[in-house]
C-alpha cells in the first residue's frame, strides 16, 4: 500500500515556484519555495543538515522532510535530497531550496513555522512601546506570542539570546484589575515570573492599565511587567484556527 502510494505521488506534477501539498501523507504540512518567501527573519537560527540521500523525485525528498521530526527545509537537485533543521540551508548547498509550513502560518509575510512547538511566529525588529506592538501583530492578523510552556520558553530565549539585534521582547496577557491573566481572560496554566529579588518580586505594579509582560536578557528571560512607555522589539505569533 505505501509503495503504491508514493508511486502516486511520484507521478504528480508540482511547480517549483508553487506550493505543494503531500497528499496522502500528511495533510497538515505544506512546502514552498525558499525564494519565494521572506525568510530574513530566522538567520539567526543554527543550520543543521539532518540528512543527504538520494531519490527518486522531489516528492521522495518532501517524504523524508515530513518523516523527521525536526526537518523544516530541504534542498533538491539531480535526485539528491539534502534535509535541514532550520530555515537557514546550509551555504553553499545546490539545488532548489523549499520549506516546510502550516498552510496557516503566513510564510510570504515573513512568518516562519517552528515544528516542534507548534509555532508560527514573525520577528519585527523595530522597536516600539506595547501598545503599538500589539497593533502591529494585529495587522498581521496575529498576536503577541503567548509563552505557555517550558519548550516555547526556551526556545524564544535561546532565539533572543542569539540575536544580537534584540534584548527582550513582549509576551501576551491580560491585565484585569489586580491579576494578570491568559489572551483568553483564564489564568495562566504556566508562568515564569522573576521571583529572584525578594524585594521586587514579579508580577509588581499592580493597578497600572498601562502594564505589559516581557523576558529580557537583563533579567535572565524571566517575565517582568513593564510600563507603557517601555520600548522593546516584538515577535508576533499566528495561532491555527
Amino acid at each position: 500500500m505505501l509503495l503504491l502510494l508514493l508511486l502516486f505521488l511520484f507521478s504528480q506534477n508540482f511547480s517549483d515556484s508553487s506550493i505543494a501539498t503531500i497528499n496522502g501523507i500528511d495533510q497538515q504540512f505544506r512546502f514552498v519555495q525558499g525564494t519565494s518567501a521572506n525568510i530574513e527573519i530566522a538567520k539567526f537560527l543554527e543550520a543543521g543538515l539532518i540528512q543527504n540521500i538520494t531519490v527518486r523525485s522531489r516528492i521522495e525528498c518532501y517524504f523524508e522532510c515530513t518523516l523527521a521530526n525536526d526537518c523544516l527545509s530541504l534542498a533538491f537537485e539531480n535526485g539528491i535530497c539534502r534535509t535541514s533543521e532550520t530555515y537557514e540551508t546550509i551555504v553553499p548547498i545546490p539545488g532548489v531550496h523549499f520549506l516546510l509550513y502550516r498552510k496557516w502560518c503566513d510564510v510570504h509575510n515573513g512568518f516562519i513555522y517552528m515544528r516542534h512547538i507548534n509555532t508560527c511566529y514573525k520577528v519585527v525588529r523595530e522597536t516600539m512601546v506595547c501598545e503599538m506592538a500589539m497593533n502591529t501583530c494585529s495587522q498581521y492578523g496575529a498576536n503577541l506570542i503567548e509563552i505557555n510552556n517550558d519548550k516555547k520558553q526556551a526556545f524564544f530565549q535561546e532565539q533572543i539570546f542569539r540575536d544580537e539585534n534584540m534584548n527582550g521582547t513582549f509576551i501576551s496577557g491580560l491585565f484585569l484589575g489586580t491579576l494578570w491573566l491568559q489572551p483568553d481572560g483564564e489564568l495562566f496554566q504556566y508562568t515564569n515570573w522573576d521571583t529572584s529579588d525578594l524585594a521586587n518580586i514579579q508580577p509588581n505594579n499592580f493597578g497600572n492599565p498601562g502594564d505589559c509582560l516581557a523576558m529580557e536578557d537583563a533579567f535572565a528571560y524571566l517575565w517582568h511587567d513593564v510600563n507603557s512607555y517601555h520600548q522593546l522589539q516584538v515577535i508576533c505569533e499566528m495561532t491555527e484556527i
